[in-house]
This record gives C-alpha cells, structure tokens and sequence, in this order.
C-alpha cells in the first residue's frame, strides 16, 4: 500500500503535538508524517528536531489554519492526503475505512466522524444554512458514507489532484468556514465530499484557538467568515435573499448583547460589519474567479446537510419569516 502524507497543523499545542504523532504512528495504513508550526514558541516542536522521517515544516508567526496548510501543498506526494489538527487523534483502522472511497474518481473529499473525550458524538456530519451563514457539525444517527456539504479541515483527506482544478484554501479566513468554502469549491467543480462515520476520531474541542485567540476573534471569524461564503458562493439572488437576514439576525446579537454587557459578542460582530467593508474589493476580485465554477449553487450544497438547524435557531427563523426548507 502506498503511503498517506499526513499533515499535522499546530500552534503552541504544548505536550499534545507528540502524544498526536504517537497516536497516529499506530495507525494501519501506511502514513508519511508532516507537521506544519504556525509560529510556537512554546517548545512543542522540539522533539521533531530528533525526527529524520518526520518533515517539519516552520512558520515564523501563526498564518492561521487555511494558510498554514497551505504551506504543505508543495511538499505532498501521495495521490491522497490527511489533514489533522494537532488535537485530533483517530482510531487506528480510520484511513482503512476512507481510501476505498476514493475508488470513485468523483470522491475530491472524506471526512471522519469526531468523538467527545467521554466517546459521546461531537460530530458526525455536517450542515450549512446559508439564510442566516451558519454551519456546524450535527450527531445524527448515520453509520454509512454519506454525502455532506462539507467536513472540517482539521479532520479531512483529500484527493490531491483536486487542487489543481480547484486551487488551495483561502488564507485571509485565518479560521473557521475555510472548511467549508473549500468544500463548496469541490461541489461546483463536479466532486463529491462524502462523510465516513465508520473513521473516527477523538477530538479535544477547540483546544489550539482557545490557547491562542481571545474569544472576540473566535466569534468574529466564525460570523465574518461564513458571510464571505454567501458573497463568494451565493447566487445574486441568494445574496440579495440571505444577506438581510443575516445582518438583522447579527444586529440583534450584538444590540442584545450590548445591553447585557457581553463585550466578547458585540466587540466581534462590530468588528465583523467593518471587516466585511474594508474586504469588500477582496470579495469582488475572489468571486470572479469563482466564476468558473456554476454546477451547483450555495443552497443545492446546503441542501446535503444531514440536519435540520436546532429549535432555538429556528424559533429566530419563525420570528425573521425564515423557511426552513429541509
């Protein structure tokens, strides 16, 4: 068998990295080790320095999980390639259940299902809503492949003979939706993303952003990031239908969360409306070169979701006169 690259993202992950690369050296499929640093400082690379059949990629500062994958691009051999978060550790036989979806030559993308520490579900699945520019993993009972609108960048293999139809992942996102918009670009260049909840995973939620952003950010690029999606995806009338109600359902967060003294929500919502200006010529040129790409439209793909939004979100759906369709 021919080996998997794993690439391996980590930023100031502390003891985790090496346990990570411990766990996935027991893996059953053949694998070839990379690790992409986003700028630790914290020593967790160190050991890498005694690791010849390791190849260990620097970064001067931290370029964010889209651009710092993309560092690895060039380095890539094998026909597929993992990407893991450096707080991801899947179970040993996970790649024997992806690889052979790939016998479709239409399969660009697998992800895996992620488990909480305690084995309960975190994920397993996914779901876009694009009238309000929300995504999330779902725990909806599936135990074949499945198709999804996409899966998260920290848990994903690839076909690696898509990037050169449908280019990297976009680095200006830093974090979140990078995920996601990739997954849409596959969509519309005619692959498929598919979900395997037989590879599993244990994931330790958020671990690296928690340790390394302030929860303003965090927020901000999960809103700001999800909006850039619908401007670089949606159809003009899917823009001219989402786009209000997204910014209503983001001003009443933000003016709710103005008169309860929540500054980490209205602190990144108020920065999310001016990043969305000051990047609107970014925006344009993007979408452009989107162009090319027209079998699916935003909502199409958001309509392979596996699960309806939660009732909570869809009581606010009712209130701003909101379908939910699926």
């Amino acid at each position: 068998m021919k080996p998997v690259d794993v690439v391996v993202l980590n930023c100031n992950s502390g003891p985790l990295l090496k346990k990570s690369i411990a766990n996935l050296e027991k893996t059953e499929h053949p694998v070839r080790l990379i690790v992409v640093d986003n700028g630790s400082v914290d020593g967790s690379t160190d050991f890498l320095k005694d690791r010849e059949d390791i190849l260990h990629i620097r970064n001067e500062k931290n370029l964010g999980c889209p651009e710092g994958l993309n560092r690895a691009l060039p380095y890539l051999k094998s026909d597929y390639v993992a990407f893991l978060n450096e707080d991801i550790f899947p179970k040993p036989n996970w790649l024997n259940h992806i690889i052979p979806l790939f016998q479709d030559p239409q399969v660009g993308a697998v992800g895996m299902k992620l488990l909480k520490p305690d084995g309960s579900i975190e994920a397993n699945g996914s779901y876009i809503y694009p009238p309000l520019c929300i995504a999330s993993g779902t725990q909806i009972d599936v135990d074949q492949p499945v198709p999804v609108p996409y899966t998260g960048l920290g848990n994903i293999v690839i076909r690696r003979s898509v990037f050169k139809k449908v280019g990297g992942f976009l680095g200006k996102y830093f974090l979140y939706w990078d995920d996601a918009e990739f997954c849409i670009r596959l969509w519309k260049a005619g692959y498929k993303v598919l979900h395997q909840p037989k590879a599993e995973a244990i994931h330790l939620h958020q671990w690296s952003s928690k340790r390394n952003l302030p929860k303003f950010l965090i927020h901000h690029y999960s809103i700001r990031n999800g909006i850039f999606t619908l401007l670089l995806h949606g159809t003009p009338k899917e823009i001219k239908t989402y786009l209000p109600k997204t910014l209503i359902f983001r001003f009443i967060e933000t003016a709710y969360s103005i008169a309860i003294k929540e500054k980490n929500i209205s602190t990144s919502n108020l920065l999310t409306f001016l990043s969305i200006i000051k990047n609107s010529k970014w925006v344009i040129k993007e979408r452009r070169q989107n162009q090319n790409y027209h079998k699916l439209t935003l909502t199409q793909i958001a309509q392979k979701s596996l699960q309806f939004p939660s009732m909570t979100e869809r009581k606010l759906f009712k209130i701003l006169k909101i379908e939910v369709t699926k």
